[in-house]
């Protein structure tokens, strides 16, 4: 009766087990299938954004401008913006390593790449009202 009872007992802890082992399972499967859905949503969240923020932009005459590229006027991963008191629009450009200048109508007027030290990897951007550049950059403020 005692064997019977061990057997029985393993058994049990084998099913219980096996039990665990199909949940564990289960749970990564369901959250696979939770990650995969709100990686689904988000792309179209993104996608239903940028379509009203495009009519938003539309409605109100707000342009956009500037494309991915190296050339000069393209911007790649721009970082900053600032406007100065003439409307003139300076854009830091992080992998470019320059500021873009654009009219407020999105024209290309100037670029440039060097003050004191080459722009690395320009970030934050400010006009001051005496018309003064300022570019934060990894370790300093560059004055133009």
């Amino acid at each position: 009766m005692l064997t019977e009872l061990d057997e029985h007992y393993d058994e049990i802890i084998h099913q219980q087990a096996a039990i665990k082992a199909e949940i564990r399972d289960r749970s990564k499967r369901l959250h696979e299938i939770i990650d995969n859905r709100q990686d689904e949503l988000v792309i179209q969240l993104d996608q239903i954004t940028r379509k009203k923020l495009k009519s938003l932009a539309v409605q109100i005459g707000i342009t956009t401008f500037g494309r991915k590229g190296t050339s000069k006027g393209e911007l790649d991963w721009p970082r900053g913006i600032a406007v100065d008191g003439s409307g003139l629009v300076y854009v830091s450009v992080y992998n470019n390593h320059h500021v873009s200048v654009f009219t407020s109508e999105g024209g290309f007027v100037t670029s440039f790449t060097e003050g004191v030290t080459k722009l690395n990897a320009p970030r934050g951007i400010a006009v001051g009202s005496n018309g003064v550049v300022y570019v934060s950059l990894n370790n300093c403020i560059e004055k133009f």
